[in-house]
């Protein structure tokens, strides 16, 4: 299960490294940034940001197939390492996974050498498929809502002065403050 867990470390290694690039970290501190974020939500940053850029439709198409095939190998993932594992005849690996959400649930889920090959493989191909995406991200060609531009307003405050409907104080306050 070393294989997997190497290869799938290599397609993080690369939603950090088009994470750095998307909000222009410095590489020597940006790890203070990934290192924060679960993997799924890293995937999901990356998704929103190709989803938000200008490109060609081929090309985020080709993305959004990336972003899920490597969701379905996260949840591959899960299954390496919260289930328990051992050999299975004649070959591959044997996992006992139980899950309790509120309902527990047993599963036996056989992997045959050749499917792990197809996993490694398949982790591959996403790696690849990212790195191309990385290359391609142009953080300046992103339309960034304009909630993102209100800098010096509250987080929380920010995306009520672009509701029609807000209280009639609030709306006072955005166009005297704008």
């Amino acid at each position: 299960m070393g294989r997997f867990l190497y290869h799938f470390s290599l397609v993080e290694q690369q939603l950090d490294a088009a994470i750095t690039k998307l909000f222009k970290l410095d590489p020597e501190y940006a790890p203070i940034v990934t290192a924060n974020f679960d993997f799924y939500k890293k995937l999901q940053v990356m998704r929103c940001a190709v989803d938000l850029q200008t490109k060609a439709g081929k090309q985020i198409r080709k993305a959004k197939r990336t972003f899920s095939g490597i969701g379905e190998m996260n949840d591959d993932r899960q299954v390496v390492v919260h289930s328990a594992f051992g050999p299975a005849e004649p070959d591959g690996v044997q996992f006992r996974r139980r899950v309790a959400k509120g309902k527990l649930k047993s599963e036996a889920l056989l992997w045959s050498e050749k499917e792990l090959e197809q996993r490694f493989k398949k982790l591959q191909r996403l790696e690849t498929s990212l790195k191309q995406i990385i290359v391609e991200l142009e953080p300046e060609q992103i339309k960034w809502p304009p909630t993102a531009n209100v800098a010096p307003l509250p987080a929380h405050l920010s995306p009520a002065f672009f509701w029609e409907h807000t209280p009639l104080p609030l709306r006072e306050i955005g166009k005297g403050s704008r």
